[in-house]
């Protein structure tokens, strides 16, 4: 058994089951039984290369069971059937446990049950962020600034978490939402940094919001501190489900170099000092 063409969360595909029966069966009734989160409103069954555009099929309301009903061809020995239209869970998994019963006519129990041995890797999408770092400087206040395209919704319930490695100094009373998040008068965007010295990583959360459409671009301004030491550090962003489950992530390396103090602006501007000097005679500027 495999997923071939898609493997990211909420994406349709198509699954091979190859097995063996050890009889032969007529107009059997086929019903595939995947994990739980796996999702289907109609489902089309390839069995041995043939599609029967009469064949009936049905999606069971928990929507991860499916049958195909009543084949028209014999099914025994070595059966190939491709199943299509199932949509993956919408968090990283990895799944097993895939069953096959074959039901004989007007029989609700399986004459014989197949269990795939196989897992397969269901993984979370990669997230289009663009990290704005206005210098590289170490010990350095500085505004990072956060453009995230998301290519999945997030809900009441889910969250993201931006971790570090290194020890920064994050102001989240002075994080500054442009656009991308969505409030209402029960759930308001919160924000929360958490340094661990032990681990040397600092953690940026947001949670408690409404939504962040993925038709929406997802910016916001972040003050911080850099870390006092010289380093390559790494950023790595991730979007969860209420359950904990993995659905986006991003990984990008910060470069903090020797360069260490404040930037600050010095203006000059051309002034005139004033100057007596007899009629018709020129002096310096």
């Amino acid at each position: 058994m495999n997923n071939f063409v898609n493997r990211y969360i909420e994406q349709g595909s198509s699954w091979n089951f190859n097995f063996t029966l050890s009889k032969s069966y007529t107009n059997a009734t086929v019903r595939f039984i995947f994990p739980q989160n796996f999702l289907s409103n109609k489902i089309q069954c390839n069995v041995s290369g043939v599609v029967d555009p009469n064949m009936k099929t049905r999606v069971f309301p928990s929507q991860n069971v499916y049958d195909c009903l009543n084949l028209q061809q014999p099914l025994g020995g070595n059966v190939a059937i491709v199943l299509s239209g199932v949509v993956n869970p919408n968090y990283q998994m990895t799944a097993s446990g895939f069953q096959v019963h074959i039901m004989e006519p007007n029989s609700v129990i399986a004459s014989e049950i197949v269990t795939s041995v196989s897992t397969v890797s269901i993984l979370a999408k990669p997230l289009n962020t663009t990290l704005t770092i206005p210098n590289n400087y170490r010990n350095n206040s500085a505004t990072y600034i956060f453009q995230i395209n998301p290519d999945t919704d997030l809900v009441g319930g889910d969250y993201m978490v931006f971790t570090f490695t290194g020890l920064w100094n994050l102001f989240t009373n002075a994080t500054s939402v442009i656009s991308g998040v969505t409030s209402s008068p029960t759930r308001i965007p919160t924000w929360r940094s958490v340094v661990n010295t032990t681990a040397s990583t600092t953690t940026l959360t947001l949670t408690n919001f409404s939504s962040i459409p993925k038709t929406t671009q997802f910016t916001f301004y972040q003050p911080l501190v850099t870390p006092i030491a010289s380093s390559t550090y790494v950023l790595t962003i991730n979007s969860y489900r209420f359950n904990g489950g993995l659905a986006q992530t991003y990984t990008q390396n910060i470069l903090i170099n020797q360069t260490t103090g404040y930037i600050r602006e010095m203006k000059l501007h051309p002034m005139q000092r004033p100057i007596k000097l007899p009629v018709g005679l020129t002096g310096p500027l």
